[in-house]
């Protein structure tokens, strides 16, 4: 059988943005309820809610791309950690953004719950 469109549309994702100007700057908040991994010590899979929001100074999310890209971690090995700091870091470059905060709310496990936020504002 050969591959899927979806399957093949999640492998080459990645977030993209494009450029508006606005009058008005707005803080865009966008939230992803089924964000999944795999654990790289366990192989059990992992889920997760995550919270993006931030202030552009001229590039937006183009939010297909954001969702397919964030679909291509459910078959990867890898601690919450550095998922957290690789989608922060993917997402600073992509949008050079005035501020960015990410937190990913992972559901609980082993009687355990665990937020990440990460955030960073450009120097002035």
């Amino acid at each position: 059988m050969s591959e899927l469109r979806g399957d093949k549309e999640i492998s080459e994702a990645r977030p993209r943005s494009f450029k508006l100007k606005v009058q008005n700057t707005p803080v865009i908040r966008v939230c992803f309820p089924e964000l999944t991994w795999k654990c790289q010590e366990q192989g059990y899979p992992d889920f997760a809610r995550i919270t993006i929001r931030y202030v552009p100074k001229i590039r937006f999310l183009e939010l297909r791309s954001l969702k397919l890209w964030f679909n291509s971690f459910r078959d990867r090995y890898i601690g919450y950690e550095k998922l957290a700091d690789e989608i922060f870091e993917t997402l600073w470059q992509e949008l050079d953004p005035q501020s960015l905060y990410v937190r990913i709310d992972i559901n609980p496990r082993g009687n355990m719950k665990t937020d990440l936020i990460l955030s960073k504002r450009q120097s002035s």
